[in-house]
């Protein structure tokens, strides 16, 4: 079937072109009323549709609208007609008080429009909004930050004012360019009795706008949907400057909390730019080992931070840890700031958190205060290890207080940041000071009670990590009390330095004699302690020191793949390579530091089983016979990873050592005891007992060593030189450097190449030099017996000056100078005559060959000079020059930078390379 076809009988032409009249206010229980005309010129009847529709004034969503209709008859020439809705149908439809948009609309027969008319005003119940209160607003934002204004509108009526326009108008200062003008509108509904609208203008609408730092003027208008303004506000300022938000350290926190306390931590937040800045503080909570990112919760927090910075605390209730499932146990927490534009601009990842259950085990700040001696000679230290009476080693451990492990509680307590932690580190740094008594020098233990063995020896690392407690206790308290006995200490060290070598010696015996041995993991001690030292006082001896230590440590200690346990000492150990790798981080040598890590995962690793489950760690030596982990040399090795970047593996460790916890809250020396004989040491007894040091890493391993800039050298410009010598004399170079950075160049190799002009038979004279911080001049002198022997006689020569550094890179090159050697000088007149002084052979030349000294050669070895220190190369007349047979020999330096290199087949002084001689 086919349906709905239309017929029409006679003519018919409806029209519909008047506006209807209707009642544009209403009460609120009132009908809504209204009159169509239509007219009809046809001769027939016609039928039309009529259509009231009702949206809320200022709506543009099409579900708003609802549509009141009826279908009319209109006779041939027209009629009016009548469209009534009544209050029960419109509060059915949701039609309440307030603003209405009313359009109306005929349709004929066929649905099709023949007249409609729009945008018509309704108020149900009496409308009449004000705006007569200038807004409130920030007259300073940050580029970076959304403005926010609020309006405050009055409505007298009963009824709501929908589809009010609050506009912002930003104009530049001083700008009469109406394009210059940017508006920002917002529609709101204005509540009978009146309210408050924030109009928030975000970041991304300024930034679109081109509306950037700068000053502005600020209108602000508000107009009902008639078109009829409010009320106007001109001439207001904005300034929109930049803000400069950042993180100063890591939130100080407590790291132990019982389970239903609350989780606190104060962020010290700066802002060097001229206006406040937003910020999101974000605190993220993670099970220890986990590595899966869904375990991890995070909770936010946002703050506005003013021009020069302030401190907000962040709380997390236990309401919030509860909701989470954060509960009793071990846990890492990372801090991580966002700007206003939601980029980081601050993280401090691994940091760990203990969370015990009511009952359970003691905190390990709470088994450090229960260590302290009470009375005594060594009142106010704590008792190094937590021995049962009656345990084997009981005799040998018991009441004993070793000044390192004081230390290093002094740093766990400050790190921890709570008050009673701040005055137990004072307690212990004053027992240190009492027994230090002003001479700079302190025993490697004391007796802390009756079974407690003194030992006097003065050994320079304990010593070194004392001053760096109390240097750290001046900075972070502010109290200065123990200063002048870290000055002392730092003195004394300095008094400990071999001046052939720049490092630290071990120290005094207990007869008062010295240690003739320095060893690395003494020498990285003194180095922090130094390079502190230095910081806090300013005092450019003690730098200088540290620099000195820097030096001996990289020239003596360091082969470029791992650190010797100390000076002409070739054992390998892991305090040395922890250490060590931490001192190559502070000086910026980040690529060496990460060789070193790799290295003590090649020979240092271990895995236990604890409970049926593997746990892995390190252990103290490379023998194979010790085959448990040692507990504070691998969060050592955590404090590097996390010195690194290396934060993952860093939190691995630090919860694989969770297994050696003790229920006092003290940390196992060890997984298990270890009795051994150890190559190069001989009998060992590592205890499997809670130790102070061990504990006190827990809290160390987590303050991640800063990267210093590293050496800085450069050359300032070409070397001075005397460019015209007779044949015979020597040639007297001036090399003018800086060195902007924090630390000193072990290896800068000074190199001049001399060729004859029209030739490229180039002669190349070497020599290795230290550069200090700060400007330094150095004379590189060849004699003239080494330019001699190379061939360099009367004639003209260019000169090359070019300057390399440790890493082998040219830092400096300068070609084209010119050396004209003339015939030699008469008799009285040569080198090291009267009047005339000698210069200095300090540099080994490739064709000069001197003899060894005696008291350095007891095997008898022949010298052979080195070229170039960098890339080792002979030349072969000189190996035959020697009579050197094929065979294999070793290379080292004698006297470190003395710029001479010798072949030894036996007793050579530090081998830095192998190689054969084939031919």
């Amino acid at each position: 079937g086919f349906f709905g076809n239309l017929l029409e009988v006679g003519t018919i032409t409806p029209t519909f072109t008047t506006v209807p009249a209707y009642s544009d206010q209403i009460a609120i229980d009132g009908d809504f009323s209204s009159s169509f005309v239509l007219s009809n010129g046809g001769n027939a009847l016609a039928s039309v549709t009529l259509v009231v529709a009702i949206t809320p004034a200022g709506s543009t969503d099409p579900n708003d609208t609802v549509e009141f209709s009826r279908v009319v008859t209109v006779q041939p020439g027209g009629g009016t007609f009548s469209v009534n809705v009544s209050h029960a149908d419109l509060n059915a439809a949701g039609i309440g008080a307030g603003l209405y948009s009313v359009a109306f609309v005929a349709l004929d027969a066929g649905s099709n429009s023949i007249g409609e008319f729009f945008g018509n005003l309704l108020s149900i119940g009496t409308i009449a909004p004000t705006f007569t209160q200038a807004p409130t607003f920030s007259g300073t934002i940050d580029e970076n930050s959304a403005f926010t204004a609020s309006f405050t509108l009055g409505n007298t009526g009963n009824a709501p004012a929908n589809g009010v326009s609050l506009v912002v108008a930003i104009t530049p200062v001083g700008s009469t360019d109406p394009n210059d003008s940017k508006e920002f509108e917002r529609t709101v509904t204005v509540p009978a009795g009146g309210g408050v609208f924030p109009v928030t203008i975000g970041n991304a609408e300024l930034d679109a706008a081109g509306i950037g730092a700068g000053t502005y003027t600020l209108a602000f208008v508000a107009v009902d949907p008639s078109g009829t303004r409010l009320g106007e506000f001109f001439g207001n300022i904005l300034e929109i400057g930049q803000s400069a938000v950042g993180i100063a350290q890591l939130p100080a926190y407590a790291a132990q909390i019982d389970q239903g306390s609350p989780f606190g931590a104060t962020w010290t937040l700066t802002n060097s730019g001229s206006v406040s800045g937003d910020a999101t503080l974000l605190t993220v909570i993670t099970p220890a080992g986990s590595t899966d990112p869904n375990d991890a919760v995070e909770f936010y927090r946002t703050a506005t931070i003013p021009a020069g910075g302030t401190s907000v605390t962040v709380a997390i209730t236990p309401a919030e840890l509860a909701a989470a499932n954060i509960g009793a146990g071990d846990y890492t927490v990372a801090f991580i700031l966002f700007d206003a534009q939601d980029q980081r601009i601050g993280e401090f990842f691994g940091n760990l958190l203990e969370i015990f259950s009511s009952g359970g085990s003691q905190t390990a700040v709470e088994f450090l205060a229960a260590q302290q001696a009470a009375s005594g000679p060594a009142a106010g230290l704590l008792d190094a290890w937590e021995v049962s009476s009656g345990h084997p080693l009981e005799a040998g451990l018991a009441d004993r207080a070793f000044i390192y492990d004081q230390a290093v509680a002094v740093f766990a307590l400050l790190l921890n940041g709570e008050a009673a932690d701040e005055a137990l580190a004072r307690s212990i740094l004053q027992g240190l000071a009492d027994l230090e008594n002003g001479t700079g020098r302190l025993g490697f233990a004391y007796a802390s009670g009756p079974q407690g063995v003194e030992v006097s020896a003065v050994y320079s690392g304990s010593l070194a990590w004392v001053g760096y407690a109390a240097a750290l206790y001046d900075l972070m308290t502010g109290d200065n009390t123990f200063r002048s006995m870290a000055i002392r200490i730092a003195d004394q060290l300095i008094g400990f330095m071999d001046p052939t070598t720049g490092l630290i010696r071990g120290g005094l015996n207990e007869n008062g004699n010295p240690f003739p041995w320095a060893s690395t993991e003494h020498n990285v001690d003194a180095y922090l302690f130094l390079s502190e030292l230095a910081s806090l006082t300013g005092e450019a001896r003690f730098r200088d020191a540290a620099q000195t230590v820097a030096l001996g440590i990289l020239t003596h200690l360091w082969t470029g793949e791992h650190f010797f346990q100390g000076y002409q000492d070739d054992l390998i150990v892991l305090d040395a390579q922890a250490l060590g790798g931490l001192f190559l981080v502070m000086i910026n040598e980040l690529d060496d530091a990460q060789v070193v890590r790799d290295f003590i995962d090649t020979r240092f690793e271990r895995t236990v089983n604890v409970s049926g489950t593997p746990v892995t760690g390190y252990a103290p030596y490379q023998d194979a016979v010790f085959d448990q982990i040692w507990t504070e040399g691998s969060l050592i090795v955590a404090a590097l990873d996390r010195s690194l970047g290396r934060d993952a593996e860093a939190d691995q460790i630090t919860a694989a050592m969770e297994n050696f916890r003790a229920s006092s809250g003290g940390l196992n020396y060890t997984s298990a005891q270890v009795n051994a004989n150890i190559n190069g040491i001989g009998s060992v007894v590592f205890p499997a007992l809670p130790h102070v040091g061990a504990t006190g890493w827990v809290f160390l391993q987590d303050l991640a060593v800063t990267p210093g800039t590293g050496a800085l050298p450069a050359i300032a410009g070409s070397p001075a030189y005397t460019d015209t010598i007779p044949a015979g004399q020597p040639l007297f170079t001036t090399w003018e450097f800086t060195n902007n950075g924090d630390t000193p160049e072990a290896l800068v190799n000074l190199v001049i190449a001399v060729t004859p002009v029209g030739t490229d038979a180039t002669r190349e004279f070497g020599v290795v030099v230290p550069v200090p911080v700060g400007a330094a001049s150095i004379d590189f002198d060849v004699s003239g017996a080494a330019l001699s022997g190379a061939g360099i006689g009367e004639g003209t020569y260019t000169i090359a000056f070019i300057v390399i550094d440790r890493h082998g890179d040219r830092i400096g090159q300068f070609f084209g100078n010119l050396l004209t050697v003339t015939a030699p000088a008469a008799a009285g007149e040569g080198e090291g005559a009267a009047g005339v002084a000698p210069a200095p052979v300090s540099a080994a030349v490739s064709t000069q060959t001197l003899p060894l000294p005696a008291a350095a050669n007891p095997a008898g070895s022949t010298a052979l000079p080195v070229r170039d220190l960098f890339n080792v190369r002979f030349r072969t007349d000189n190996l035959s020059l020697l009579n050197i047979a094929p065979g294999a020999y070793r290379f080292g330096l004698l006297g470190g930078l003395s710029g001479f290199g010798y072949l030894y087949q036996d007793g050579f002084y530090q081998a830095l390379a192998d190689f054969i001689i084939e031919d």
